[in-house]
């Protein structure tokens, strides 16, 4: 029922629309729709697409106007776009909406995810693998899925401005400001906006204050807020230390390897691509390189991290052989 409601298409798709998928459909191989998908991302990556938060307004079939005229957009329209083709090659296909990334405040050891995270990708049915994920906008900004969006930047210019490690020194010192001020924020409405009776009952019944009244109950209270947001003041200054994630140095191994034997590989490609596409040019490898992608999207993508899949992963890297 759900891969039959993935098949939908309008009435009246655009002749131009139906005769890219349809020429799709009969170049690829009836069994594999991986290729399907493979001169799909192929074509938004070869014709001048761009990728914009400001794309203007599509008069007419929306679609039409964005695949053949302006290709200009942002990831909805590379996701709606990208699942119509699908559709109508007999591919099932549906749009999924969420959040890509977000970023930790060093201060206060929370997760800040804003509005400009949001993000539309797709994901794809294979017979042999269920729902897979396709993320068109990555073939056209493979930025959008490494680094954060620079709003401000944005919406202004022509194209989308990331933010990256080449903003430069003051850009960072501005960046330290703005994260503090984050954390004096949330401080602030933990502990004076959302400091309700209860939790005030609470506090000065774990002091042993439960019986103070008045004057004396004021008091006490200011002393307290003082010394707590001294407190959480003087902690959010300490050093932190920030364990290197091992996974991308592994990666890049394990890249470096495909590379050296003579498969080139996309920077926006995921691992289940790159796999699929060794295990094809390197048969007696497949095994190796299923256990690697497994572990890989196991640990990048899971809830918690194991030191010994890391080692495991590690391992199999180091041990793999191609030819």
């Amino acid at each position: 029922m759900e891969r039959a409601r993935a098949l939908q298409v309008p009435d009246d798709v655009a002749p131009r629309v139906a005769q890219l998928a349809r020429q799709w459909q009969v170049s690829a191989q009836a069994d594999q729709p991986l290729q399907v998908v493979g001169r799909a991302l192929d074509y938004f990556r070869t014709q001048p697409f761009v990728y914009t938060l400001t794309p203007g307004v599509l008069e007419g079939d929306a679609v039409d106007r964005f695949l053949f005229e302006t290709r200009r957009g942002f990831c909805e329209h590379y996701a709606g776009s990208f699942a119509l083709l699908m559709r109508l090659a007999g591919i099932p296909t549906r749009v999924v909406l969420g959040y890509q990334g977000g970023e930790k405040n060093p201060h206060a050891e929370h997760w800040v995810v804003r509005q400009s995270d949001a993000h539309a990708w797709t994901e794809v049915w294979l017979p042999d693998r269920g729902w897979w994920r396709v993320d068109p906008t990555a073939a056209v900004a493979p930025q959008r899925i490494q680094q954060p969006i620079n709003p401000a930047l944005s919406q202004t210019g022509d194209r989308v401005v990331f933010r990256g490690a080449e903003d430069g020194m003051l850009r960072e010192v501005w960046r330290s400001m703005a994260w503090m001020a984050d954390a004096v924020d949330l401080g602030w409405h933990r502990w004076v906006v959302g400091f309700s009776a209860e939790r005030q009952n609470n506090l000065l019944r774990r002091l042993g204050l439960e019986h103070l009244e008045g004057f004396g109950l004021v008091i006490a209270l200011v002393i307290g807020s003082g010394l707590a947001i001294a407190l959480v003041f003087l902690i959010a200054q300490l050093p932190r230390p920030h364990a290197k994630d091992p996974l991308p140095a592994v990666w890049q191994r394990f890249l470096r390897k495909l590379h050296r034997s003579g498969l080139q590989t996309a920077p926006w490609q995921g691992p289940d691509t790159v796999c699929t596409a060794a295990a094809q040019t390197f048969p007696r490898a497949a095994g190796q390189l299923a256990a690697i992608n497994r572990i890989f999207v196991q640990l990048r993508y899971g809830r918690h991290r194991d030191s010994q899949l890391v080692g495991a992963l590690r391992r199999r890297v180091r041990q793999l052989r191609l030819r």
